[in-house]
Parts: structure tokens; sequence; C-alpha cells
């Protein structure tokens, strides 16, 4: 025996490009320089060289003449360590058999990738629907482990990008949309799976606005104790987390949406509402202000509606089932009277609230009111003074609903009075509402009691054939409603195809008919509802025919007929013939 195995190993270099390709990594193998353990990709093909020296370039490579097919080259076939043995050991000195003692040499094998995890370190991180939002603090970190040959190098790719490997926190500059890509191997070049992480960098705080309504004038912000004031945030990215406000420096409040802030208990006079928001990641709004003047003395008077009303383009609508509300206060004298006049007419004490007329269009109503001290001002009804204390609304009575419409998109059939139609036909409908306007169109087949809202062109795919009755209803914008009925019978059954041939046959093959070869075969077809429209075949997988009287012309052997044939609505049916000719 040779004084000492030299085990020479095939190096298989490696390769990769950087890009959002994943870089391409053969498999090959490594040793520890501390350990001095050698790593073998299970992948790889092993070959033996045996030498006389240390260096193996003055060796010979192993060859087995028993096992050749699983020896030249052979694999490791067991994860972890793998020994290469001789049974006896020889002194060096003596050169003879060592009792008990076994050579070995380790070979660790290795075909499992690393494990890698990500860290988005951030405290102010928040799942929102299910989507993960990350702040300006953001700072990412990708751990790797691998328990056999170690980790290489970890690589990532952010948005698409050239894949890169990581060396130190990765910190994002930019706010958006954020996909990062990520996998590492080991140092014989396991190739892990990629992983993928997505979220939101929110960087922008959001916006905040106060909501005036009721009694407001606007040139020094002027408003009473029946103003409402409310606040309304928007945050386009993770969302508003929570709202704050402050009347005159008092400590911060948390505002609860669509509620109304209190101003009752506030003093005559000048006063600063200070509001901020914060969105779910802790992005804070600059404080915002609305400075005010609470006025508590002079009357104000307003127009409130009761029922249905649509304003658009500074165009107020109603219905003939609104009425309009009039609210006039004064905390010092104290209100004597309110008084309206409808289109011009004479002005009459308000009692409560009325009803405009049942008139369809335009009208204006005028209204006013007088407190205690102004009793005695002897030309209180004069022009002048109705010019300064007269406020006006100009409505719309709208009195009638959308006009609807439908269009039958696709297959059909009109026979007498009655429309055919397939599974596939669709329904297209619209509504036209020239004063409010549409607000909705909804729609409900036969007797259900429960009406679809209109998205866009739908079919009756889903029902049962037959006659059905649909029902299209429209709403505009003040609840004025329309309904529009039509019908249409849902065919959903195909042709059924009939055939014949002009002579009996002779016999049978492989279970089908023989017949001689100037055969004819008639078609003919029956559609319970529609009747047929096209009807086509062809011979042995040949190009496809319209049918006209009948087939004939075949081959001799086997024959297959297809035939295919469509209703006047679109439905198919298809059937194959198949006979031998003698």
């Amino acid at each position: 025996m040779f004084r000492k195995f030299v085990l020479f190993f095939l190096l298989l270099s490696f390769y990769f490009t950087y890009g959002q390709k994943k870089p391409d990594f053969k498999p090959c193998f490594y040793k520890d320089t501390v350990s001095g353990k050698l790593f073998w990709n299970k992948a790889l093909p092993a070959y033996l060289t045996i030498s006389p020296t240390p260096n193996p370039n003055s060796g010979i490579q192993l060859e087995s003449h028993k096992t050749k097919q699983y020896a030249d080259p052979f694999y490791f076939d067991t994860e972890g360590i793998n020994y290469i043995r001789t049974r006896w050991a020889v002194d060096k000195k003596t050169k003879r058999t060592v009792p008990n003692v076994e050579i070995v040499w380790e070979v660790y094998a290795d075909s499992r990738s690393p494990i890698t995890k990500i860290h988005l370190l951030d405290k102010d991180k928040h799942f929102v629907d299910g989507k993960l939002y990350c702040s300006k603090n953001l700072k990412i970190v990708l751990t790797s482990i691998d328990e056999m040959s170690g980790v290489k190098k970890i690589f990532y790719s952010i948005n698409g990008a050239d894949y890169q490997p990581f060396t130190d926190t990765i910190a994002l500059e930019k706010q958006g949309n954020f996909e990062i890509k990520y996998f590492a191997v080991d140092n014989v070049n396991n190739v892990e799976q990629t992983h993928t992480i997505s979220f939101v960098n929110d960087f922008t705080p959001p916006q905040t606005r106060s909501i005036i309504t009721g009694i407001y004038l606007g040139r020094e912000n002027i408003i009473s104790t029946t103003t409402n004031i409310f606040l309304r945030s928007t945050d386009d990215i993770s969302g508003v987390r929570a709202t704050f406000y402050r009347i005159d420096s008092s400590a911060w409040i948390l505002y609860k949406p669509r509620t109304r802030i209190s101003i009752a208990s506030l003093s005559d006079g000048r006063h600063v509402l200070q509001f901020y928001s914060v969105d779910h990641v802790n992005n804070k709004e600059p404080i915002q202000t609305f400075k005010f003047y609470l006025d508590k003395t002079a009357p104000i008077t307003v127009a409130d509606v009761l029922g249905d009303k649509f304003v658009v383009n500074n165009k107020v609508f109603f219905s003939g089932r609104t009425k309009m509300k009039l609210t006039s206060v004064d905390n010092k004298s104290g209100v004597k009277g309110v008084f309206y006049s409808i289109d011009n007419k004479p002005f009459q004490r308000y009692d409560g609230p009325f009803y405009l007329p049942s008139t369809p269009g335009w009208h204006t109503v005028k209204y006013f009111a007088l407190d205690s001290t102004e009793n005695v001002t002897k030309d209180e009804l004069t022009k002048s003074y109705f010019q300064y204390r007269m406020k006006v609304d100009k409505v719309y009575m709208d009195l009638s609903g959308p006009r609807l419409s439908y269009v039958i998109s696709g297959n059909q059939y009109r026979r007498s009075d009655t429309v055919f139609i397939s599974p596939k036909t669709k329904i297209v409908l619209s509504a036209l509402d020239p004063e409010s306007g549409v607000k909705k169109v909804s729609y409900y087949i036969d007797n259900s009691k429960t009406e679809k809202p209109y998205t866009g062109p739908f079919t009756l795919a889903d029902i049962n054939a037959g006659l059905h009755k649909v029902n299209v209803v429209g709403y505009d914008n003040v609840n004025n409603r329309n309904v529009k009925t039509f019908e249409v019978f849902l065919d959903k059954k195909p042709p059924k195809i009939i055939y014949n041939f002009d002579i009996e046959p002779l016999g049978q093959k492989n279970s089908l008919p023989i017949f001689v070869p100037n055969t004819k075969i008639f078609l003919s077809f029956i559609d319970d509802y529609t009747g047929t429209s096209m009807i086509y075949y062809s011979k042995n997988s040949g190009p496809k025919t319209l049918y006209h009287n009948y087939i004939t012309g075949f081959k001799k052997g086997k024959n297959t007929i297809s035939v295919e044939v469509y209703d006047k609505v679109g439905n198919k049916a298809t059937k194959n013939i198949s006979f031998y000719i003698k």
C-alpha cells in the first residue's frame, strides 16, 4: 500500500452576474481554513486520485472494475459527514499491519441551502388591512444561517433593481411601494429559494381641515353657538390614526370622527381652534389653526332641509317630499318673528316647516328675522331694510325620477313580440335625469324582492331558461324613483342533431356500421325555441364546410364526420359520426 492516500477533487468554478435575474451559482466544494473540514456539494461529482506524494498531479485516478457505473464518478449520498476509508492501517516504519486501526478521510456532504430572514427595524411600522406600512425611520437587516458549510453571501434586490450583496443595514430614502427580494448562498453554492416581502414607506403626514356647517360668515369667520365645527382628516397612504384639537391653548383632546366640536361654553368674542393628526406610522401633521369669532348677540337666521336634498355646483335640488325649516337665534334681545316669501309672493309669518310649490323647476325663497330691538324701527318693512336683513335661497323642485332605457347586446332573436337571448347575451342599462341627476340604477329579475346594483352589462346565465321579466329601477339624487320593465326569453338549450344514411349498412366493424362508397348522409336538426341558423361539418378532420343538402365522397376505411350546429341565439351543439366504407 502507499504510505498516504491523497484525495484529489475536481473544482468546478462558479460565476454569477448581478441583475434582477437571479445570479447563477454552480455547485462547488469548500475547505474551512479554521477547522480543516472539507465540504462538498452533493450535486457535484467526485473522482478519486491516488498518489505516492502529496502532489495530486503525480498520481493516477482510481477506477472501480466491479462498480464502475457508480464510481466513475461517484456522488455522496448522506447529508453531513461521509467517510472514505481503508479497513487496515500499516505502520510507516515496520510496514506491518496495525491491529484494530481503520484509516478514514472525512468529507461533509451539503445539499441544503441557507435560511435567511429579513428584519424591518422600525418601532412605528403598522399593518393596515393586511398591508404593512413603515416610517422614515425604517432600517432593514438581513441575517442568514447555514448548518453545514456556512453562509457565503446574502443577496437582495429592491423594486426589480440589480441584485447586490448585503453588507450592512439598508435604509430607504424615498416614500412609496417597495418589494424586496432576497436569498443567500452557502460556501458550496447551494442557493436558497428567493423570498419576497412587500411594504409601503410612508413619509407624508395626514392633512386635516375644519368643516363648518350652519351659521358662518366667512369674511371674518363669524359663527354662532348653533354652528357645527367638524374636523376631516385624510391620509392617502397608511391612513389616519388619531386627530387632536384644543381651543384657546387648553389641553389637547382626542377628536372622535364625525362629531361636533362643542363651542357652546365659549364666551362671546374671538377664539382660536388648533388641530393636527397623526397617521399609523406616527407621521405628525404640523399644527393647523382656525381663528373665529363667536357671536352670541345678533339674531341669525338659517334655512335647514327636512327630507331629500341634493347640492351640486351651488345648485340645490328638492323633492316633493322635502320641507324647508327656518331657524333664527338671538342671545340678547330674542327673536320676535321670522318671515318668508316664495317666488316673490307676499311675506308671511313662519310657523313651522313648509313645503315648496308642487311645480317642477326653480323656486326662490326669501326670509328674514326681527329681534325685539328692531320692533321699534318705523321703517322695518322698507326696501332698504329688506336689502339689509333678507336672505335668499334658490332651489329646484325635482318631482320625477330618471328616464330609463336598455340595450340587448350580443346574440338575440326576435319572433313576434318575444326576444330570445342566450346565456352570453349582455343587457346594458342606462338612465338620464336632467334635473338633480342619477343617483343609482339597480335591477331585479321576475318577482325577486332584492334589487341588485347595476355596475355594468350583465347576463342571465345564472338563472333557469324560459321567459323572464327584467325590472330596471332608477333613483335620482333626491330619491325620486322610476321603474321600467321588459321581458326576454332565455334560451340555454342547444339544437338536437339527427342524421340518416341513404342505404342500410352491409354489416359492422369494431361496433361501427359498414357502407358502400357512394353512401350519402343526410343531416337534420331540431331546436325547441329559435331554430337553427348555421350548420357545419368536416370530414376526417378536414376543413369546416357549410352543410347544404347531403354529405358524400368518403374514403375507404374508417370515416368520421364532425357536425357543428348553432341555433339563432348562438347555442352550439356538436356530434361525431363514425363508420367504415368498404
